[in-house]
């Protein structure tokens, strides 16, 4: 069995921001689900309609995770919104706390 994935190529000098549409396709997610996620803060596009939204590459992360927590441990909409914001704040102190053991073990 294979899997299959799409790989996202961007250079620097390409406008680095997705539509609903490519979002969609690339996450394997319907536009209903993104809305939601758009619903809950779970992503944050710009614009200010679904067709004029553009997402970050950073988005796709998060969009897959919400799909994975859905399929996988059934989770709604507003669990998924609080568990992700959760795991955001575990990676912030982890690295403040990084920050904080460079600054003090070298001396």
């Amino acid at each position: 069995m294979s899997k299959k994935e799409l790989v996202v190529v961007v250079s620097h000098s390409q406008d680095a921001s997705l539509t609903l549409e490519h979002v969609c396709e690339i996450c394997s997610v319907s536009p209903d689900f993104v809305r939601e996620l758009v619903d809950y803060v779970i992503v944050q596009p710009t614009g200010t309609s679904p067709q004029t939204w553009r997402f970050e590459l950073s988005d796709l992360r998060r969009i897959r995770s919400a799909k994975r927590l859905q399929r996988d441990l059934g989770i709604n909409i507003a669990g998924i919104a609080v568990l992700i914001e959760q795991l955001d704040e575990i990676k912030r102190l982890r690295q403040h706390l990084a920050i904080l053991e460079k600054h003090f073990f070298r001396f």
